[in-house]
């Protein structure tokens, strides 16, 4: 993969985290903001876990799906944990094949770790 190729991903992924900030920041507790905050934490997952297999592609590494990504990742040492990043894969999932108000719930109380495990990953591509 390209140096251009894993700049264009991290960069994709640090404009998807600030917007999920900014849901963060914006959320008023309502159904809409709640919804919004989960979208942009699919938006920032999607982006973060493409970012994350550019970057081991230009290592040398390479993984298919989300979840080996994320093992890659932790195995290189860029990942302090790999369990965040598996918990989040199942989040994602909730999000794509169900949806119910205690599931949103759910999903929308571990965003705020979730920005956490980004913001520290951020930093890892952003370096690199």
């Amino acid at each position: 993969m390209s140096e251009e190729k894993r700049l264009r991903a991290v960069t994709n992924f640090e404009r998807a985290l600030s917007a999920l900030e900014a849901a963060i920041a914006q959320d008023s507790g309502d159904r809409r903001s709640r919804d919004s905050v989960i979208l942009n934490f699919l938006l920032t997952y999607e982006t973060c876990w493409k970012a994350l297999k550019q970057a081991l592609a230009t290592e040398g590494l390479e993984a298919a799906s989300p979840k080996e990504v994320f093992r890659q990742a932790f195995r290189a040492g860029w990942l302090a944990s790999e369990e965040p990043w598996l918990a989040m894969i199942k989040d994602r999932n909730l999000i794509a094949h169900t949806y119910n108000e205690r599931t949103a719930e759910r999903l929308r109380a571990g965003v705020d770790r979730a920005v956490v495990a980004f913001r520290e990953l951020w930093t890892v591509l952003s370096t690199r």
